[in-house]
């Protein structure tokens, strides 16, 4: 761990973008492994000989790690620099905590300015915390795919996002009612894709829906 804490941070690191986007990235997924996701830190990691890696509640975790990775994200948004924003925005998701939310929502929310598709990358970086804290993520994604307004891209990858969370069936419920009064083409596939991969998994119960599409 303190290896690649080092690592990201080291100023010749940083000088090389193939080096430094490797290390951001390989450190984020052992955070998510060893950090947030405590089933996994059980399978992959000896816990019950030596104990967890770090604490329970890491604090570094929330108070060091993700803000520094949000303040270099915006500072790559600054500079208008894509290849950096792309990594900062996958690091962030791999993490997969709650608190990677506070620094998509200004920009899939509308209140900053980015490109579409790198509000199109902050959607798809949510799968990560949308298996892990599908209750956190399911109302973001939701408004996402129900904000008319919004460009088709992003509505249709908040709907595979949505199936992420293993929703339940009143949320497949309601994306299906919802497809009558879409206006797009593109989301209205989406989501009869989506519940009907949906209903040959979880059987009968979710055959009802389809008299909304």
């Amino acid at each position: 761990m303190f290896f690649f804490q080092e690592l990201v941070k080291d100023q010749k690191t940083k000088t090389q973008p193939l080096l430094n986007s490797t290390a951001v990235l390989s450190f984020s997924d052992i955070l998510r492994e060893v950090a947030v996701n405590n089933q996994s830190s059980k399978l992959r990691y000896p816990v019950y000989i030596s104990g967890r890696m770090v604490p329970k509640n890491f604090r570094p975790l929330t108070e060091k790690y993700i803000p520094y990775l949000g303040k270099e994200l915006q500072k790559a948004i600054n500079e208008g620099n894509s290849p950096k924003i792309q990594v900062y925005i996958r690091a962030l998701g791999k993490i997969a905590h709650p608190d990677i939310l506070q620094y998509f929502e200004p920009y899939l929310e509308g209140q900053r300015d980015i490109s579409n598709y790198q509000r199109l990358l902050m959607v798809t970086a949510l799968k990560h915390l949308a298996n892990l804290h599908p209750d956190v993520a399911t109302p973001v994604l939701l408004s996402l795919y129900e904000n008319l307004g919004e460009d088709h891209e992003i509505r249709t990858a908040a709907v595979f996002m949505i199936m992420e969370t293993n929703p339940s069936a009143n949320i497949l419920q309601r994306m299906a009612e919802f497809t009558n009064i879409d206006t797009s083409k593109q989301v209205i596939a989406a989501v009869v894709s989506a519940i009907t991969s949906a209903a040959k998994l979880q059987g009968s119960h979710t055959q009802q829906m389809y008299v909304y599409i």
